[in-house]
């Protein structure tokens, strides 16, 4: 019999047999012989960590295992030792796959048409039944598989965008920093703004509604009235409908009596054999409008009155009524003047003096200077009519003509807009001048424009070179533009006409 030592030493041998036995089991080993098997040459671009004697699945059963993997061209080709009985469709392609991120990998061989059938290659559906692939025959990778490394680049590219991305957040919002705090503190004030105004607002609305309610109520009558009358409005206007088509008034007669369309039809043809006639140059309005000669006659007049028109609209025209006291004689002297400004360096003066010296003369007792003197100072009243020219880059204008009804010439200069400095002499032959001084009478003048150039204010020097009549001068003047003109012309009632 065994002894202790005799019976653990065999239990122990037992159980390394049934250990063994169980690893071949396992491993896909016969213990009696390998099972017969065929081989096929897969080519991967990749084998990711294939190992010899890695199962081989097909549709996720195992079919098979791998055996020698060598180098051939820069790929790998793998050898599959497949069960005998698997039978491998012709189209059929292998993948590398693996249990989980970090399990061991395998290869797949998938059914032709690329359905997969999932990770593990289950088949897809067919639409026939594809011819068995020889043994011996290469497979191809259709479709290079993704493991652990290639996500992880992956992965690593997308870290690098994201990190792209935040520092570009990062710079826009270092670049902007004083600008988002000055939204933040602008969206900050809006909303205390909108805080204390929006309650005041509701409630002006709110009393808004119930005025608005108040006053529905206080004309809800008004109302009625108002929905009545436009009821009354529609029946009338139904009412002159049907008079309409009854026949009935001028409307009625128009709308259904024949005689009337029969006199329209007549119209009609009589203003097509007026129309025709003209056409052919029958009449006077048929050779305005057919003859070419009494056409271009007619454009030539129409061109001449629009030049004319335009030539008076580009006219400036200014009137003046000036009044001016002589401190010495004690008389006064008042202009009435039209100046037609014609182009821009160019104008007419035209004027009336209505002058108090003659006037004063005829009045003047024994022992008064101007006695007896009333026919030396000519008519009461003189008129003017000169040509001027104006040189605007010097700010100067000069002037010639008739002045208060003899020969004189002029000169003004404008230091500035408003103010005038001028010097005028007429009457050089001393006819109206009161003495026997030959000089020419004059005039020395400062004028200043205000209130937009319709005040005038003047002062100067009458008759500076006669002792006996120089005389000091203030006076006021006002002047009117076209504007001005217009609008008083456009104010004078016309009666109706």
């Amino acid at each position: 019999m065994f002894g202790t030592e005799q019976k653990v030493g065999l239990f122990i041998v037992g159980t390394l047999i049934l250990l063994g036995f169980a690893t071949f089991i396992i491993g896909d080993m016969d213990p009696l012989g390998a099972p017969e098997r065929k081989t096929y040459t897969a080519v991967f671009s990749d084998v990711k960590g294939l190992k010899e004697q890695a199962p081989v699945r097909m549709a996720g059963v195992e079919v098979g295992r791998v055996g020698a993997i060598r180098l051939a061209n820069g790929t790998a080709e793998v050898e599959l030792q497949v069960r005998s009985d698997v039978e491998i469709p012709e189209g059929a392609g292998v993948l590398i796959g693996g249990s989980g991120l970090v399990g061991d990998k395998y290869v797949v061989i998938t059914y032709p048409g690329g359905a997969e059938g999932g990770e593990e290659g289950r088949p897809g559906v067919a639409k026939a039944e594809p011819d068995t692939l020889p043994e011996g025959s290469t497979i191809r990778e259709k479709a290079p598989s993704q493991d652990l490394d290639d996500l992880m680049r992956t992965y690593g590219k997308v870290g690098e965008d994201v990190q792209a991305l935040t520092g570009s957040l990062r710079e826009m919002v270092e670049a902007n920093r004083e600008d988002l705090r000055r939204v933040v503190a602008n969206v900050r004030d809006l909303t205390e703004s909108l805080k204390q105004d929006l309650p005041p607002m509701v409630e002006d609305f709110r009393g808004t509604a119930e005025n608005a309610n108040d006053i529905l109520a206080e004309n809800r009558e008004n109302v009625r009235q108002l929905v009545a009358r436009l009821n009354d409005s529609a029946a009338n206007l139904a009412e002159i409908t049907g008079e309409i088509q009854a026949g009935n008034g001028t409307i009625g007669k128009l709308y259904k009596e024949e005689a009337v369309y029969t006199e329209l039809e007549t119209i009609s043809q009589n203003l097509g054999e007026i129309t025709t006639k003209i056409n052919e140059g029958e009449g006077a309005l048929g050779k305005l409008v057919s003859d070419d000669e009494v056409g271009r006659q007619l454009e030539s007049a129409v061109a001449g009155i629009g030049e004319y028109t335009e030539r008076v609209q580009r006219m400036q025209t200014s009137v003046a009524l000036d009044s001016r006291y002589l401190t010495e004689q004690e008389t006064s002297k008042s202009d009435f003047s039209i100046r037609l400004q014609t182009r821009p360096t160019r104008y007419y003066l035209l004027g009336a003096t209505s002058d108090g010296l003659p006037t004063q003369a005829e009045d003047a007792e024994a022992g008064d200077p101007l006695f007896g003197q009333e026919e030396e100072f000519g008519s009461d009243y003189k008129f003017t009519f000169m040509f001027g020219k104006t040189w605007p880059e010097y700010g100067v204008s000069g002037r010639i003509g008739m002045l208060q009804s003899t020969g004189g010439v002029g000169m003004s200069y404008y230091p500035t807009r408003s103010l005038e400095l001028s010097a005028d002499l007429w009457d050089f032959g001393g006819a109206n001048s009161g003495t026997e001084f030959d000089g020419p009478q004059s005039r020395f003048m400062a004028r200043y424009a205000f209130l937009d150039d319709h005040l005038l204010l003047e002062g100067g020097m009458h008759n500076a070179f006669s002792e006996e009549y120089r005389s000091p001068f203030i006076g006021l003047g006002l002047r009117f533009f076209d504007e001005d003109l217009k609008y008083l012309a456009g104010s004078v009632p016309t009666g109706g006409l």
